[in-house]
């Protein structure tokens, strides 16, 4: 009788789980399909007005804040143009990174080759094997923005300007930019030496990160010395807008091909900008580049407000995601879940973002059974191209609507756990009994 009763709870638990297995199998397509959903730019090829930003002579320009790189401002800021010495901003950075400020750089044969703008064209003659220290070349190529110096600079960091340029490619390989090429230290012209705005302004962000780069960038006028000849030189910043309207650092540069061009950081209030403008006109140090910067930050700081970009309400994704029938096992099943966006994505109107701006969601580890526990975790992604800011999503999705197609697997479930319960408590209350039998026969023996 008693081994009726066991084999009466057991095959209830089989059959229970054997139901289960044959009817609810896995769906053999469940898959996220997609890891990461894109939703591609809403305003791709919309129209900024032209009242709405300010116009200037400048053919490219951009503004972003520093760190986040959110763009502000944008004018045909992906078009590839020459960089003229603005490029010293990636040489610069190359410097700091691998030299020290007390350092001796000798005046080399390729720096003695350079032209004006140089020490040895403008302040000499300065003779191969002269020296100075690395602080007084840094003051050179970013103050008086020195053609040789940059090539002292290469050769002592990299033993050659070809290995030098190497190295400055590779950092603009590491930062992810397509419209970057350089072809030498302190970009005299070569047709295959290019940059946009936008990448430059990536890019000079790299020697403000650095102490050393970022205080000189800063600096109004420093006394630069030959140690050989003992010989001094007051050189002074070229970059006008130096202390005025909060800029704190900043590059100038020039060629006939690349027009005027300048970089600068702008403070005020606490929030930092950057800014580039290139050929902004084919005269050194040209009025309307400064006067161009001038307006572009302050239309940054004051006058440009974000819009949205999409509404809060809107079912920004409709991903069909997996799960398990009984959380962590059982069949695998797939359902669609509309997520919701709980706030308005907003960004700044302009061509930069209205191109390149995207939303996605990762649903790489996302379940089904994640939109019903973690809820509250789950974010969409907007980015536009080194921006990225997170939204939060509602799941629109109930433990009811998971539950319901598959209520007759859950029965079954149920009885399956409740038979082998079953079956551990007889088993258990059996032991007991026959060890309660064997001590009343040991003690009958005993006696």
């Amino acid at each position: 009788m008693k081994k009726g009763k066991y084999l009466v709870v057991f095959l209830v638990f089989i059959v229970s789980v054997g139901l289960i297995v044959i009817n609810f199998p896995s769906d053999p397509t469940a898959t996220n399909g997609e890891k990461v959903l894109v939703q591609q730019s809403l305003k791709k090829g919309a129209i900024v007005p032209k009242e709405a930003q300010p116009d200037i002579v400048g053919k490219s320009a951009i503004t972003m804040v520093l760190g986040t790189n959110e763009v502000i401002y944008s004018k045909d800021a992906n078009a590839k143009r020459y960089p003229a010495s603005l490029t010293k901003l990636m040489t610069a950075y190359l410097f700091a990174k691998y030299a020290k400020p007390n350092d001796i750089i000798p005046y080399t044969e390729s720096a003695e080759q350079q032209p004006a703008f140089s020490l040895g064209k403008n302040f000499g003659p300065v003779y191969v094997g002269e020296t100075m220290s690395a602080k007084d070349v840094m003051d050179a190529l970013l103050l008086y923005s020195a053609n040789d110096s940059a090539y002292m600079i290469a050769d002592f960091v990299a033993g050659s300007k070809d290995k030098f340029v190497q190295m400055m490619n590779d950092e603009v390989q590491k930062l992810g930019l397509k419209g970057t090429h350089f072809m030498n230290p302190n970009g005299l012209q070569n047709p295959d030496h290019y940059t946009t705005a936008y990448d430059l302004a990536i890019i000079g962000q790299l020697p403000y990160s650095e102490a050393w780069s970022r205080e000189t960038m800063g600096t109004e006028s420093a006394t630069i010395k030959f140690n050989q000849s003992d010989k001094l030189i007051h050189i002074k910043n070229r970059n006008s807008n130096l202390g005025k309207y909060g800029n704190v650092a900043g590059k100038t540069g020039y060629t006939s091909e690349a027009g005027s061009c300048l970089f600068n950081i702008d403070v005020r209030d606490g929030k930092t900008i950057v800014g580039v403008i290139m050929d902004s006109a084919n005269i050194l140090n040209s009025p309307q580049m400064y006067s161009g910067m001038k307006k572009i930050m302050d239309y940054s700081f004051n006058e440009a407000t974000p819009v949205v970009y999409e509404n809060a309400g809107t079912t920004i994704f409709d991903p069909t995601l997996t799960y398990k029938l009984f959380g962590f096992f059982g069949p695998t099943r797939t359902v669609k879940v509309p997520m919701v966006l709980n706030n308005n994505i907003m960004y700044y109107n302009n061509s930069e973002n209205n191109e390149f701006s995207n939303v996605t969601l990762d649903t790489s580890n996302l379940t089904a059974w994640d939109c019903i526990f973690n809820k509250d975790k789950i974010n969409v992604k907007f980015n536009e191209l080194k921006y990225s800011k997170d939204y939060s999503v509602t799941p629109q999705i109930s433990i009811g609507q998971l539950i319901e197609p598959m209520i007759f697997a859950y029965i079954l479930l149920i009885i399956a756990i409740l038979s082998a319960l079953l079956f551990i408590i007889m088993l258990i209350r059996d032991i007991n009994k026959n060890k309660r039998r064997a001590r009343k026969r040991a003690r009958k023996n005993h006696r």
